[in-house]
């Protein structure tokens, strides 16, 4: 009779006017990292870079349309709730000093339930396109040129001075990872090309207040990309423009040279206003043993002033079922840049390695 009553209770959560389908999933990764210079600690996200709680509803419509809704509550290895990549807010948050400027970063979380995509949108023949909080396109093309987007690839996007990390972004609002008041539209397939557009709202809101930066044209965000193929490669390309903050594009793509064999390669160049820009390249290898383990190396690398910055990456992932990997994962980093997702805003030596044994799951 309990199981009865609480089933209906859930249900009834969910319920709508229409037949609809609803998942809940989401991704767990926790392990033991080593940092040189700062200890060992417990690390989430070192292979899948985050872990969350994701709902996703779909209902099919006349005419071939389909509504849906995405909502995704990212967690950390305590069980808070997990910053996914806001500048202002969370483990990539901070306060600058009114005097000097210094940001210091802040590690709590940020208290949101949902603090990564939250977004509702149509799709149909035409595409589809969303509104609300989303993943930016620029973070999305320079992961998909990268061979995943854990302890290595969150470094390397620190590295390319992209999205969270360029323009002194901790303290406005359309910046980061996951870009708020946004709206996205996305193509369908055209012989496996695909294209996006992307854009904030010129005045956008944060919990019913005008954002900074608003009163004087906005804190305005615009993003294009496109994907598809090339012959055997897989191209990826994007440009973005953050309003009086920062320009960057991205190019890169990735190709498997045998079932076992792949290879990725990937390009960004970021320029802050008033400032020199900033190229980054990044190249890596994969491959397959016939054991369900799969060996990767990374290496990126930037042209930054006064001192170049780059991160080397070795990993060693096991698949125990499709769902389930073990891992072993080393990272080098030199120029002040952090090895480790556990201090992502840097450290005081110029060289620095952590080494993160670990366990992730789906489901």
């Amino acid at each position: 009779m309990k199981k009865s009553l609480i089933a209906l209770a859930v249900a009834g959560m969910f319920a709508t006017p229409a037949v609809a389908d609803v998942m809940i999933g989401g991704q767990i990764d926790i392990g033991i990292a080593n940092q040189k210079g700062v200890g060992t600690f417990m690390e989430q996200g070192a292979l899948l870079d985050h872990s969350a709680l994701k709902f996703r509803i779909d209902e099919e419509l006349a005419g071939g349309l389909k509504a849906f809704v995405f909502l995704d509550a990212g967690f950390n290895q305590h069980g808070d709730s997990a910053n996914g990549g806001r500048t202002n807010s969370g483990i990539n948050g901070g306060t600058a000093d009114a005097g000097t400027g210094e940001v210091t970063l802040d590690r709590r979380s940020n208290g949101g339930l949902f603090s990564r995509e939250t977004y509702v949108g149509l799709s149909g023949d035409f595409g589809s396109i969303k509104f609300g909080q989303q993943l930016d396109p620029m973070v999305l093309t320079t992961a998909m040129n990268t061979l995943g987007v854990g302890q290595f690839f969150v470094a390397r996007h620190i590295l390319a001075g992209t999205g969270a990390y360029a323009g002194g972004g901790y303290s406005t609002q359309s910046g980061g990872f996951f870009i708020p008041n946004a709206v996205q539209y996305n193509s369908p397939s055209f012989e496996g090309w695909t294209g996006t557009l992307f854009a904030t709202t010129k005045s956008g809101a944060e919990d019913g207040a005008v954002t900074q930066g608003s009163a004087a044209g906005g804190d305005v965000y615009r993003a294009v990309a496109v994907s598809g193929p090339i012959g055997p490669v897989t191209l990826n390309a994007a440009y973005s423009n953050r309003k009086e903050t920062y320009k960057t594009y991205s190019v890169g793509g990735s190709m498997s040279l045998s079932d076992e064999l792949k290879v990725v390669l990937g390009y960004v160049n970021n320029k802050d206003d008033g400032a020199d820009s900033v190229a980054s390249f990044n190249v890596g290898v994969s491959y397959a043993l016939p054991t369900g383990t799969t060996l990767a190396a990374q290496y990126a690398k930037n042209d930054a002033d006064p001192i170049d910055q780059s991160i080397f990456g070795l990993s060693a992932v096991h698949g125990l079922s499709q769902s389930t990997q073990v891992y072993v994962i080393y990272t080098r980093a030199d120029g002040f840049l952090s090895s480790s997702l556990g201090n992502r805003g840097g450290i005081n030596e110029e060289t620095n390695s952590t080494v993160t044994v670990g366990i992730a799951k789906t489901f």
